[in-house]
């Protein structure tokens, strides 16, 4: 078995280990797995994957399929921290983006 074999067995081992703990933490009810976090843009400063205690004092994991889902549509209030953040990191914002218009109906599209 050369290095990177080695290397590659080797994470596959402890991913499994850590999966295992963790779900037998679950079955104790010593933690849980919470929903997708929804959100319009992505924050780079927030660690969507983090564990955190919640106020039972259980782990909380991410699910481990799908820790985040981006709408790509910023709602005012919930995301202007994250556009703010993007901005600082100097990365373009989809709000920034022209807006798709083909395929829209409106009165110009009736008169041609």
């Amino acid at each position: 078995m050369d290095e990177k074999e080695l290397l590659r067995a080797s994470i596959e081992k402890l991913t499994a280990e850590k999966r295992r703990r963790i779900e037998e933490k679950i079955a104790k009810g010593l933690a849980v797995r919470r929903g997708p976090i929804v959100v319009g843009v992505p924050d780079p400063e927030v660690d969507y994957s983090a564990v955190y205690m919640d106020d039972k004092g259980r782990e909380v994991y991410p699910p481990e399929d799908c820790a985040v889902i981006v709408t790509g549509v910023p709602r005012a209030g919930p995301d202007d921290q994250a556009l703010a953040n993007l901005l600082k990191y100097g990365i373009e914002s989809p709000h920034r983006q022209a807006p798709l218009t083909r395929g829209c109906s409106s009165a110009q599209d009736e008169t041609e």
